[in-house]
């Protein structure tokens, strides 16, 4: 039987690597992403390099993805730190790397990645879970009751900082359609 902080654990570290494959792709196809743009213009994206994305960052965040997943694999207990690199990383070879200035976009996108990490990989370790009793049993209830705290705050952050990303990364209405960013903030809603 797999204890709730283990069966978490390996949930986050799944959905972390899922959402940023994910991330990967639809910033490859956004035009926006790629173009450069005059620099301090506030809010407008641009690489900081001139490359697309930035070159040391990627490859340690693919690398702490890699490095998560396997001990998800193999139940090694260090999953959590491996993914939480991955997540803390993943703003500084993104988007949010190419907004002027970049600090605050890269803040938000860490604890919106995060969140959205615990929140969703909290939900999917307690369906992976069969509580004595099942799930109209005390143990069961207990165990709702202790995330149901963690999973209010986690998804108030995450919806806040997402829409404070938004406002960084849309520029009009047909940003929603026109770009990866707007097409997949669609299908989120």
């Amino acid at each position: 039987v797999m204890s709730l902080r283990s069966a978490t654990s390996r949930a986050i570290a799944v959905l972390c690597t899922i959402a940023m494959r994910l991330r990967r792709i639809f910033a490859s196809l956004d035009p926006l992403a790629r173009r450069q743009v005059e620099p301090g213009v506030a809010g407008r994206t641009v690489s900081r390099d001139g490359r697309t994305p930035p070159g040391w960052e990627r490859v340690v965040r693919v690398a702490a993805e890699g490095l998560a997943f396997v001990f998800c694999l193999r139940g090694i207990s260090f999953v959590a730190p491996a993914a939480f690199l991955a997540v803390a990383l993943l703003p500084f070879a993104g988007h949010a790397a190419r907004v002027i200035p970049p600090a605050g976009a890269e803040l938000a996108d860490v604890l919106h990645v995060a969140s959205a990490c615990i929140w969703a990989g909290g939900i999917l370790a307690l369906a992976t879970l069969q509580p004595p009793g099942g799930w109209r049993g005390a143990e069961a209830r207990s165990l709702l009751d202790r995330f149901a705290g963690v999973a209010l705050i986690a998804f108030a952050v995450t919806a806040l900082t997402g829409v404070l990303r938004a406002t960084e990364q849309l520029h009009g209405m047909s940003d929603l359609w026109t770009t990866s960013y707007g097409i997949v903030l669609v299908l989120k809603a």
